[in-house]
């Protein structure tokens, strides 16, 4: 059987270099070659010699993978903040962290702008950073991130479990060296905060259930000051307060005023418990009390 056959061009090779079909071939070469090249570089190597330059001050920052990927832009998995120490969990974990170009803005010429979004605790950020005139600034909102996920809070607890989702927002601002200056304002919710079985520093705590905490916050260095915090449920709460950041996070100091009252619902154990904290002389029965200490060992006088 004879097969028919095929006739090709008879080129010179000055004729085939000025072809269309040689210089398509070659940008398609060319294209295949540059994608394929950025799909496949050590994004993490670079990613790992880049944090090894740059001074992060107390936090550490650990990330286990990057690259490109579809859909999401340059992606970061397994970042690690702080918990430098041996058995410390770190003070946050992110499964999937991601940046991508942000189009609303970089059709007004603001090619500094990126889209942020990530994955952790079982709930998700997104939102939006631009960096101008050496400072980084942004909003970001969480959503459904869940507190029975989170590592560095359970710690605190010697037995039992915490249940709670949260969600809020951040405004921020970074400039200075390693963008380690710089201050933060946001809201934090939590809805159906719950405590299980729960024992601290050797004592039950009481099951509680909140049906809501509300507050808000300012971030500066070393400090997180709490303002309207608010909480209902088995326990009507108050108050305002600084917390004072320190490593380990467990040694962070606490100064918290709060005006705490049985709920509707509160059993008689709460009832018990709250009767028990101390109060001033001749004080009134919601007469606030102040939490200090710190994390890890606080005191109620």
């Amino acid at each position: 059987m004879r097969f028919p056959s095929i006739p090709f061009p008879q080129w010179t090779l000055p004729e085939f270099l000025g072809s269309r079909l040689f210089w398509a071939y070659t940008v398609y070469t060319f294209v295949a070659f540059v994608v394929a090249l950025i799909f496949v570089f050590p994004h993490d190597l670079v990613v790992q010699h880049a944090l090894r330059k740059v001074d992060r001050g107390p936090l550490a920052l650990r990330v286990q993978n990057a690259g490109l990927a579809p859909l999401k832009g340059y992606e970061l998995t397994g970042v690690r903040i702080g918990g430098t120490e041996e058995g410390q969990p770190p003070l946050l974990e992110i499964t999937s962290l991601w940046a991508r170009p942000l189009w609303s803005e970089w059709i007004k010429g603001n090619f500094t702008a990126a889209g942020i979004g990530a994955e952790l605790y079982g709930g998700r950020i997104h939102g939006g950073i631009s960096y101008r005139e050496a400072s980084i600034s942004g909003t970001l909102q969480w959503e459904q991130l869940q507190l029975n996920r989170y590592r560095t809070l359970l710690a605190q607890l010697e037995e039992g479990q915490l249940y709670g989702s949260v969600s809020g927002t951040i405004s921020f601002e970074l400039r200075g060296k390693a963008f380690q200056q710089g201050q933060a304002t946001g809201e934090l919710n939590i809805d159906n905060l719950r405590l299980e079985k729960v024992k601290m520093n050797g004592w039950p705590v009481p099951d509680v259930s909140l049906k809501q905490v509300k507050s808000k916050f300012r971030v500066s260095p070393g400090k997180i000051d709490v303002t309207d915090l608010a909480a209902s449920g088995d326990l009507i709460v108050q108050g305002s307060g600084q917390i004072t950041l320190r490593e380990p996070y467990g040694e962070s100091g606490l100064n918290l005023r709060l005006t705490v009252a049985p709920g509707p619902q509160a059993s008689e154990m709460v009832k018990a418990v709250l009767a028990l904290l101390p109060k001033p002389a001749g004080g009134k029965p919601d007469a606030p009390v102040t939490i200090t200490g710190t994390l890890a060992h606080p005191r109620i006088r």
